[in-house]
């Protein structure tokens, strides 16, 4: 008996371990910095809004044989790696302006497949330069996802997703915003809400009915087809074709 009660708290033990340490299981996350420095700089300072859902990580990734889920979780913060990536890449002519990174999204993610695995990076981000009269200036977006596959992704699409945020803002120091809008900081705060009211989408009383071809159209409440008729089937009516008037005359539109 006595023999039995040991085994069992040396099991709840060891599984006591293996949950704590895979709660704590990390992977860091650090922006990779260029080799060369630019010869020209308009900016000195870089601010960080985060606007993303979860601040605390940056996605799940998988370590190990097993395939362990680890948090992307950064050991320096996003907005001091930004400092030092700008601190970095400016040479001796550097003016002392600040621009603002409007950060709404930056995940990473992996998918293991039969033979292959895929890691995705998502970054999507606005960045701003500041007026000499305190306003804001359009400088710069990106909405950009990695793909990589690879029978080990982590590494990779890591090292491929730090690149990606470390160009973005080296292509963009050394040259000025030429927008006309000129935003207050709680604009720039705002600046999701705002872009969506000069959406059609958004703004419009009723949406327009039709077939869109992609995102662009959908937005723009451009449809390329009008719908003439559709047909449904199931207890919770699903599609299953639709048609278009041609000629007075319905037509099938495929589903392509």
């Amino acid at each position: 008996m006595k023999i039995y009660i040991n085994k069992i708290s040396i099991l709840s033990l060891l599984l006591f371990s293996i949950l704590l340490f895979s709660q704590k299981r990390t992977e860091d996350f650090s922006i990779s910095f260029p080799d060369q420095k630019l010869e020209k700089s308009y900016y000195k300072t870089i601010k960080l809004i985060d606007i993303r859902t979860d601040t605390t990580s940056l996605g799940i990734v998988q370590k190990g044989a097993f395939n362990a889920k680890a948090k992307v979780v950064p050991g320096v913060s996003l907005a001091n790696q930004f400092q030092n990536l700008l601190n970095h890449i400016n040479g001796s002519n550097v003016e002392d302006g600040t621009i603002v990174m409007y950060l709404k999204q930056l995940y990473f993610a992996e998918v293991t497949g039969a033979f292959s695995e895929h890691g995705y990076c998502y970054f999507q981000a606005f960045l701003f330069a500041k007026n000499d009269d305190g306003t804001y200036s359009y400088l710069d977006k990106i909405d950009s996802v990695i793909d990589h596959s690879s029978m080990d992704v982590t590494k990779a699409t890591m090292k491929k997703g730090s690149e990606m945020v470390s160009n973005f803002i080296s292509k963009n120091i050394s040259k000025k915003a030429t927008a006309t809008d000129h935003y207050t900081l709680e604009d720039v705060k705002n600046f999701d809400a705002i872009e969506k009211q000069k959406l059609s989408l958004y703004s419009s009383d009723q949406l327009k009915e039709g077939l869109y071809k992609d995102y662009n159209s959908f937005k723009n409440q451009e449809p390329e087809k009008q719908i003439a008729n559709a047909k449904f089937y199931g207890k919770s009516p699903k599609i299953i074709k639709v048609y278009e008037t041609i000629d007075t005359k319905e037509k099938e539109i495929k589903k392509k």
